[in-house]
């Protein structure tokens, strides 16, 4: 076996087989999640396409880092399994699927290798949602089937998929929240706001799900009446120059920037006032959370998974798509520091539920659980 396929000599090996390593929530999750696990396990992680940008964040925490090709995949999982047959049946190998293309390949390892597999659903999406809906259910339904358990990132994912019929009520799935690590959490402090812009960032990928238009229409509301504010959107994707192309329209161009997204996000939080997501819908929303940790205001959208993380407070919350109500509640915050006060401390309340020592000690005991099991 190739030397560069050794991994520490520790616990449990898992093998994590994720679409991309690109800057997204369940990338920098699965990174949250391999620095606890690594501590404890031999873990892998197995990324199918794309530069791999977070891979160097891994290998930092002592985990192995592989870019495969499909070509190359099945003789990968066969060196790698090999090397850990002799394991007891208490350690044997986990293989743990993240995104829709990976699950298919790690479903493919799990059967071919009788390797149990542990399956997270990170999205309120369909699994091929551009796809015709009766295959992407069947596929969808294939991955269950043979899956030894299935973790939701929300209760909002779960429900979503019970009811597009990609998972059904009896399937064995547990509702694992993302988590952070409270040792890194930043004290809350009040910025003066007297005579300084205003400034409202967001982190998000620039797609239709995204909903931006919503940002941009309510910050064109808050400069007509006299604002002072800035806006940083941090992020790429498909619909980059329809959103500049709405910004000149609105001769927004000297108030809203959209910025590359970087690994290093100190300036950012640095910067902002405000922290705003409008997305349609969310899996969980992570940018929230790192929001929270960071002690900035945060207003979100409405959907399921936000008003779970938020636990339904109406302080952080507006309806989703509506860009009055958003540039009303901006308007507020900017007037009222007392009201901007009680807006940190609302969304602060909600960071004890969200620890990644929870979220990686319940994982780890669906580990154990599946060790049992008689799905292979």
């Amino acid at each position: 076996m190739n030397s560069n396929l050794k991994v520490r000599s520790l616990g449990r090996l898992v093998i994590h087989v994720i679409t991309t390593l690109e800057p997204g929530g369940a990338e920098k999750q699965l990174l949250e999640l391999c620095k606890k696990q690594s501590l404890r396990n031999r873990v892998l992680v197995i990324f199918l396409k794309g530069k791999g940008t977070l891979s160097s964040s891994f290998e930092e925490v002592n985990v192995k880092v592989f870019h495969l090709r499909l070509a190359s995949l099945m003789v990968f999982f066969k060196a790698v399994l090999d090397e850990f047959r002799d394991e007891s049946n208490t350690n044997s190998p986990v293989i743990h699927a993240h995104l829709p293309r990976a699950e298919i390949v790690a479903c493919a390892m799990s059967k071919l290798f009788r390797v149990r597999m542990v399956v997270t659903k990170h999205n309120c999406e369909r699994f091929w949602p551009t796809g015709p809906r009766v295959f992407s259910r069947i596929i969808a339904r294939w991955v269950a089937r043979n899956s030894s358990a299935i973790v939701c990132i929300s209760k909002a994912v779960s429900q979503y998929l019970i009811e597009v019929g990609e998972m059904k009520i009896d399937d064995d799935f547990s509702v694992i929240y993302y988590g952070l690590d409270f040792e890194k959490i930043v004290p809350i402090t009040n910025r003066r706001l007297r005579g300084r812009v205003f400034t409202i960032g967001t982190l998000s990928r620039l797609e239709t799900q995204k909903n931006l238009e919503t940002l941009i229409e309510a910050a064109d509301i808050v400069k007509s009446l006299g604002a002072n504010i800035r806006v940083l959107i941090f992020g790429k994707g498909s619909k980059e120059r329809f959103l500049r192309i709405l910004i000149a329209n609105k001769r927004l161009s000297s108030s809203i920037e959209i910025c590359s997204p970087v690994q290093d996000l100190s300036f950012f939080w640095k910067e902002i006032d405000l922290f705003v997501l409008t997305s349609a819908y969310e899996g969980f929303g992570l940018a929230t959370l790192e929001a929270i940790w960071q002690g900035k205001p945060v207003l979100v959208s409405s959907t399921d998974a936000s008003k779970e993380l938020m636990n339904n407070s109406s302080v952080n919350l507006f309806r989703v798509g509506n860009h009055e109500e958003l540039a009303q509640e901006i308007v507020e915050l900017i007037k009222s520091p007392k009201k901007l006060s009680r807006n940190q401390l609302e969304a602060r309340k909600r960071a004890e539920f969200f620890s990644i020592e929870y979220t990686a000690n319940q994982i780890d005991m669906i580990y154990e659980k599946i060790q049992t099991s008689s799905r292979v």
